[in-house]
């Protein structure tokens, strides 16, 4: 993902967000945004990462994250949603026939 960020030059530090779980979130043993932030130093990386998020959740880190003011927003969603049932969120089942 370096080389996308790498090509930008600005004075102003973009600020990117990256929202998610477990994997955004990283660990201990390894934090591949901190690892990113290393190669590009002319961005303000700001980690959402939740372990154990879901897509509701991430939504709700969407609006804390919105106060940083990011150029862009990284997403990685939906492992933690494949086993998961949403029948009692109406958004979510809106269009789905019985």
């Amino acid at each position: 993902m370096a080389w996308f960020f790498r090509g930008r030059r600005n004075d102003n530090k973009d600020t990117i967000l990256f929202l998610g779980n477990s994997i955004v979130k990283g660990d201990v043993g390894y934090n591949w945004i901190n690892a990113l932030a290393r190669d590009v130093p002319n961005m303000k990386l700001v980690n959402k990462g939740e372990n154990g998020s879901q897509i509701p959740g991430v939504i709700n880190i969407l609006r804390k994250g919105l106060e940083f003011h990011p150029s862009a927003i990284v997403v990685h969603i939906g492992g933690n949603d494949v086993s998961c049932s949403y029948n009692e969120i109406p958004a979510l089942n809106a269009g789905r026939h019985g």
